[in-house]
């Protein structure tokens, strides 16, 4: 699947991408939250690949430029990361990727999706909220000084 006007194509993630998604995932750093967060190394993105309960999204141009990845746990999923690369930021990238990443989920069977996201995250709490994410609990000073938002959406 394609979308022209950012020539960008999404498809299911294999082992020769991991390299490029540890890269990627490195955000984390660019924002500021090394000291909340343990970015996932190989082994842990191989670990969720070879697992039956993940949907494992993929968005790529020349290179990789986005990714989601949920677990499935009966007939509901978490949305565990959701990256865009910095430079694909603010373009409408993670907006197309969610809802394509939500229709896989649904395609599956799955009734609702969590995720949690910190309080301080504003561009992240404004694409979930647009997706019909609703805040269904907050857990105070999860990341450090940061809380931890828990949304859900009914799918």
């Amino acid at each position: 699947m394609s979308l022209f006007i950012y020539n960008v194509s999404l498809y299911t993630i294999c082992i020769p991408d991991i390299e490029q998604i540890l890269l990627l995932d490195k955000y984390f750093m660019d924002l500021g939250y090394e000291d909340r967060f343990v970015l996932w190394d190989k082994e842990d993105f191989i670990y969720y690949l070879s697992r039956r309960d993940v949907i494992f999204t993929v968005l790529k141009k020349e290179k990789i430029v986005g990714f989601c990845l949920s677990v499935i746990n009966f007939d509901e999923s978490e949305l565990y990361k959701i990256v865009v690369d910095k430079s694909f930021r603010g373009k409408g990238l993670g907006k197309f990727m969610m809802l394509y990443h939500l229709g896989s989920l649904k395609f599956k069977g799955i009734k609702i999706s969590f995720l949690e996201v910190s309080s301080k995250n504003e561009l992240a709490i404004s694409l979930y909220a647009s997706m019909g994410y609703e805040l269904v609990n907050i857990r105070k000073n999860y990341y450090g000084t940061d809380d931890a938002l828990v949304m859900r959406k009914f799918l």
